[in-house]
């Protein structure tokens, strides 16, 4: 039942994000071409991984559910940063000069692709790593997810708004930024370290537990890149009186264009940086975090091996 609801609300927020795509004379046309491709894309996964899925512990399918839903937001809230940074009244010129060369219709469909692309990945990853054909631990999956959850609105609380905190003394600034790396890190790594031990319980040898770990400390990496996308860039445009105009707005610092070149901005960063490089981060803490697993196995076994032999 909370399976089947969380699919119509995964439903509910790509329409609409289709329908505000369309109806909105801000979002260019490449745009409203890649939102409705993105759409029609996350419906066929769903569907081609629905009975592939279906044999699956419960935790797994609310992991996938979960995963869907994130992503038709993500969807709707980068349409709704497209109406938002389209809107008349932007100024134009001044400060920043165009290039004669430049082509605004070029560069909408290479973002669009590319958005395109990086949605596509996590979809497929998704439906793939909770498939029934994965040997992935349903346990590392749902630990992993719910832990990079909460990393991901600790992350938000830790950069209100999209912007980072200016502690004043340098112990206090030191552990600002060592706590922004380890909320990072840790669901990658807790997860990397439970699938590393699910596999050694199932019998499967150093390298299958260190592909599973790797395995879910990518899915974990992507699921606080997620959750930290989505709800910053939401609060943004909800509380856009209250986001601080970068430093490079030029004569429009303070202005309404100023805060949409800002969110604007913040957005391209968190898709483009955080959310592509997040994957390259999970597998490498996953796999270190299925390292440190084995590493207390071994020495685990072998206390009880000491014992034994004591005994």
């Amino acid at each position: 039942m909370v399976v089947k609801a969380g699919f119509s609300v995964a439903a509910a927020l790509a329409v609409a994000a289709v329908v505000l795509a369309v109806v909105s004379d801000a979002i260019t046309v490449p745009y409203k071409i890649g939102i409705g491709a993105i759409v029609v894309m996350l419906a066929v996964l769903f569907w081609t991984g629905r009975r592939a899925s279906a044999q699956r512990e419960r935790g797994t399918r609310i992991v996938r559910v979960g995963g869907f839903i994130g992503l038709s937001a993500l969807v709707l809230v980068v349409a709704w940063v497209l109406r938002f940074k389209g809107a008349a009244g932007t100024p134009v010129g001044g400060a920043h000069p165009v290039d004669p060369g430049f082509s605004q219709t070029s560069e909408d469909i290479q973002l669009s692709l590319m958005f395109f692309g990086l949605v596509t990945f996590y979809a497929a990853s998704l439906t793939a790593m909770t498939s029934q054909r994965s040997r992935m631990s349903p346990r590392s999956q749902s630990v992993g997810t719910a832990i990079a959850t909460v990393a991901g609105l600790l992350l938000c609380a830790l950069v209100p708004l999209g912007s980072f905190l200016q502690p004043s003394d340098a112990p206090t600034l030191i552990a600002y930024r060592t706590a922004l790396v380890l909320l990072a890190v840790v669901a990658p790594l807790a997860a990397g370290i439970v699938a590393r031990r699910r596999a050694r319980a199932d019998g499967h040898g150093w390298w299958r537990g260190g592909l599973h770990a790797a395995a879910a400390g990518l899915l974990a990496a992507a699921a606080t890149a997620l959750v930290l996308s989505v709800v910053m860039l939401a609060g943004m445009l909800i509380f856009s009186g209250h986001v601080t105009p970068a430093a490079d707005s030029g004569p429009y610092l303070g202005s309404s264009a100023s805060i949409r070149r800002t969110v604007g901005g913040a957005t391209g960063i968190l898709l483009f940086m955080v959310m592509s490089a997040a994957p390259l981060v999970g597998l490498l803490a996953g796999a270190l975090g299925g390292a440190v697993g084995a590493i207390r196995a071994v020495r685990a076994g072998g206390h009880v091996v000491a014992r034994e032999g004591i005994a």
